[in-house]
């Protein structure tokens, strides 16, 4: 699954150094802040006795997770998904400036359908931050400058086909929906690291309730963390105020 990227442009984004790493950005906020979530806490790393296990990075953003599996997975075979245009411009750049093998890109949203979808988020600014940016139009309309775009959109279930090693999932309020989707193939998954988003206007679509159910009739056990909102950006705290949000981490693992 080893992916040869065009050159890209880098003139158009700035970078900081990181640990032996170069991360290109068009936010540094934004880039600084995942830095510190991604490797300061353990919520992405899993046990393996595989040299080369295979991760899909679902919701990857600028590619700051899959650096992050890289660096303790070095042999690892990755799935990145990212429908954000802007993002996934910078996710192609950083895996190639960090000369990263064996990992494959698809510039799509993840959902239970295939074709083109609604994606609603920070988008046509300058400096865009595609934190929060979702399929889901309450959970991606956080900003008050936000964009509405159509992404394409596929079904993880189409690409799994052998038993998956890990699985990072952070789709802003999607979780559910794609879980489902995957049917008797969530069974193929050995550990995951889930970022679920719930708030009561949209417990019809993403409830921690029904995800708690499915993982014990899929045969997981689960670890959640509760996540505090105030690590959401300053810039949506008026949104979150609103809506109210609960945010977790999941750690589902098979015994």
């Amino acid at each position: 699954m080893n992916i040869q990227l065009a050159p890209v442009e880098k003139g158009y984004f700035s970078s900081i150094k990181f640990q032996d790493l170069i991360i290109y950005h068009n936010n540094e906020v934004s880039a600084r802040q995942t830095l510190d979530e991604v490797f300061g806490n353990s919520h992405y790393q899993f046990k393996t006795n595989k040299d080369n296990p295979l991760i899909i990075d679902a919701g990857s953003n600028i590619g700051i997770a899959t650096l992050f599996f890289k660096k303790y997975y070095p042999a690892a075979k990755i799935i990145c998904f990212e429908p954000d245009p802007n993002a996934f411009a910078v996710l192609k750049l950083n895996i190639e400036a960090n000369n990263l093998k064996d990992v494959t890109l698809i510039n799509a949203a993840l959902s239970a359908t295939e074709g083109l979808i609604d994606f609603y988020g920070q988008i046509h600014v300058d400096n865009p931050d595609a934190r929060g940016n979702s399929i889901i139009d309450l959970w991606g309309a956080q900003r008050a400058t936000y964009n509405k775009i159509q992404v394409q959109s596929v079904k993880l279930s189409s690409y799994i086909h052998t038993e998956i090693d890990f699985l990072k999932l952070d789709i802003e309020g999607a979780e559910e929906q794609v879980l489902r989707e995957l049917g008797d193939k969530l069974r193929l998954f050995k550990a995951m690291a889930i970022e679920f988003h719930e708030a009561e206007q949209l417990l019809h679509i993403n409830s921690m309730d029904r995800i708690k159910s499915l993982l014990k009739e899929q045969g997981f056990n689960y670890d959640i963390v509760t996540n505090d909102i105030s690590i959401l950006p300053e810039t949506v705290q008026d949104w979150a105020r609103k809506l109210n949000p609960h945010l977790y981490t999941i750690k589902a693992y098979k015994s």
